[in-house]
């Protein structure tokens, strides 16, 4: 019934408490690699033979449809690797999978950011369509969402919660990373003129 879908890249250190979280969760994980470094891959094959590498390409959209073409279960659950369900959401995942509501696409679940371990203003708390039907594609290269053809999804309770926590210079490597892409993108854009 539901396939994990996890992008990662060089998350060797995050990978094994994520997977051991999930895996009574679901029924197959699907990982794709966007250039690990590190043992990534290895860690992740320890949990399931369903990873596969594809080039970033400064495309998440493209890397994330990649990995849900992979998925064969008919639901799927989108996590990233720095990011863990709680309690109160494995249980409702659990819940969700045994009664199959009928009618529903989507769920969107609330998630908490911290950067150092400390909130970040109004985007602390969000909620994100992070559980939804395998038919969904994902849109944007930086910043990817889930086109959900105007369907929309059903709210997890409020005690459902992603955490979701960074360290500052993963943060501001992240965002380094995404300014010299946009940039790349503008030098392209000029010279195709």
């Amino acid at each position: 019934m539901l396939s994990l879908h996890l992008l990662v890249r060089n998350e060797e250190l995050l990978l094994p408490v994520l997977l051991t979280t999930v895996q009574p969760l679901v029924q197959e994980m699907v990982i794709v690699d966007t250039g690990s470094v590190d043992r990534t891959v290895e860690v992740a094959m320890r949990f399931t033979p369903a990873v596969y590498k594809v080039e970033l390409n400064h495309d998440f959209s493209a890397a994330r449809n990649y990995g849900l073409g992979k998925n064969t279960q008919p639901w799927v659950l989108w996590l990233d690797a720095d990011e863990l369900p709680n309690q109160g959401l494995c249980q409702f995942i659990r819940d969700f999978c045994a009664v199959r509501p009928v009618g529903v696409e989507a769920v969107s679940i609330v998630r908490h950011n911290l950067v150092g371990g400390q909130e970040i203003g109004d985007r602390t708390w969000e909620r994100h369509v992070r559980l939804f039907r395998n038919h969904f594609r994902f849109t944007g290269r930086i910043h990817e969402r889930l086109n959900l053809n105007g369907v929309v999804p059903l709210e997890a309770p409020p005690f459902c919660i992603i955490q979701h926590h960074k360290t500052y210079s993963r943060q501001a490597a992240q965002n380094e990373r995404y300014m010299e892409w946009e940039e790349q993108r503008a030098i392209v854009g000029r010279q195709a003129c």
